[in-house]
């Protein structure tokens, strides 16, 4: 079977008991209403065994409505937003002279952008919007509020901090001069 038809045919769930009849749609309620979860025993007259939900005719029920656990999400393109252009601009700061000053900044800004652009378009695809353009002004606040979002690791939002104040302390530190 391709997708839900509309005649009415008798269907059963098992979650801590045996459920039913339903009719197509009814069990679509129910699927909707998160009573019938992906791996939920369902069965209908007419087969031979119980299959899970997901591996019924209401298969594309469950591949749009449930998120991936949060603990999934990787960490790597908010470390790289986090400390790359700042290890990208102390390292050059040594090597190029100090007439090329404006295209480490270029460069170390460059890379920021295209380290939170990534992070943001992951953070998307998984759910996540509304305070995603935070990274794009203050750092430190996107990163917070991303690691309290997804898996609560806090390492790269403190490290970015760090390095965001010791910025804010030097810039001060030019201007006092």
């Amino acid at each position: 079977m391709s997708g839900v038809s509309e005649q009415a045919v008798d269907w059963y769930y098992e979650k801590g008991g045996v459920y039913g009849p339903f009719n197509e749609y009814e069990m679509i309620e129910l699927i909707n209403e998160h009573k019938i979860s992906a791996d939920t025993n369902i069965w209908k007259i007419g087969e031979a065994d119980w299959v899970d939900a997901d591996m019924s005719i209401f298969r594309k029920y469950f591949t749009t409505s449930e998120m991936p656990k949060k603990e999934t999400i990787s960490n790597l393109y908010a470390w790289l937003y986090a400390v790359v252009p700042f290890c990208f601009s102390l390292i050059l700061s040594f090597v190029i002279p100090e007439e090329h000053s404006r295209l480490i900044s270029t460069v170390s800004t460059a890379l920021l952008v295209s380290f939170w652009a990534t992070d943001m378009r992951l953070m998307k695809k998984l759910g996540f919007s509304g305070w995603l353009w935070t990274g794009l002004f203050i750092p430190p606040v996107y990163l917070f509020m991303r690691a309290s979002k997804t898996n609560k690791q806090y390492g790269y939002a403190i490290a970015n901090t760090i390095i965001f104040t010791l910025g804010i302390i030097g810039l001060i530190g030019l201007f006092l001069v």
